[in-house]
């Protein structure tokens, strides 16, 4: 996979321990610690190889497929019974398909690490190799860190700073939610590292993004604020920007319990 989608010139540069165990595997593809030789170069550079699974494109659309068929057969058996699963199952479809593309998946790393440059954001999104970036492979810089979910975490960084983490990834979250429009959806603990020399949180895996527009942005922000300041009823009118409905006829008297 790496020859075919980085051409052969490049392939022949990176140099991947076949012997080692994958950094990361997933249903969509593993990832590699690997070294590259830039043309002109001396030393090598360290970096992550991600590659995708063969076949993983046609699994998905098969899973799809599937899954359409049966959510169309409920929706026709059941109509009042069971919820319509077809627009979910619609989205699941687009951000499915987008995950599949590695270059749109590069993009979203690089408007995010943009984000935490421009805001001071004290997080680290790997910097992507270039040169090294197709539809089903791509490359980038190798961070040497410990997983958040990891057991061994407390032993390998006894030292680190939880709260400073916590914190800082809040603040990253919000800056996605609240200023750039464009947010990390799939931020599980096996896509969070802590670097051993900075501690500083890193955060992995831009193949599922989400872009909000203009007043989607503005309506989370407008919630962020109002759960600050304990204002129920500009809480409401976010939800409701956000895309929250409620039903005609309620009366809805909102209370902090």
């Amino acid at each position: 996979t790496i020859r075919e989608e980085f051409g052969a010139v490049q392939a022949d540069r990176i140099f991947v321990d076949t012997k080692a165990d994958p950094l990361g595997v997933a249903s969509v593809a593993q990832v590699h610690r690997a070294s590259w030789r830039p043309p002109g170069a001396s030393v090598d550079r360290q970096i992550v190889v991600k590659v995708q699974h063969r076949g993983a494109a046609q699994s998905f659309r098969q899973d799809l497929w599937s899954a359409g068929i049966l959510a169309r057969i409920a929706r026709w058996a059941d109509p009042e019974g069971l919820p319509d699963m077809v627009p979910i199952l619609n989205t699941m479809r687009e951000v499915t398909m987008n995950e599949l593309d590695f270059t749109l998946e590069a993009a979203n790393q690089v408007r995010a690490a943009a984000a935490v440059e421009r805001e001071n954001v004290d997080v680290v999104v790997p910097k992507l190799v270039p040169e090294l970036v197709a539809k089903r492979a791509m490359a980038m810089e190798f961070v040497d860190g410990v997983r958040l979910s990891s057991e061994s975490l407390a032993a390998e960084l006894p030292g680190v700073d939880r709260e400073r983490l916590v914190a800082n990834l809040v603040d990253h979250f919000g800056v996605q939610f609240t200023l750039d429009g464009h947010f990390h959806a799939d931020p599980h603990p096996g896509n969070l590292l802590v670097e051993r020399s900075s501690g500083r949180l890193v955060v992995l895996d831009w193949g599922m993004a989400i872009t909000l527009d203009s007043s989607k942005v503005e309506s989370f922000a407008k919630l962020f604020f109002a759960t600050a300041i304990s204002d129920l009823w500009m809480l409401v009118e976010a939800l409701k920007g956000i895309g929250l409905s409620f039903k005609e006829g309620e009366v809805f008297e909102p209370s902090f319990f």
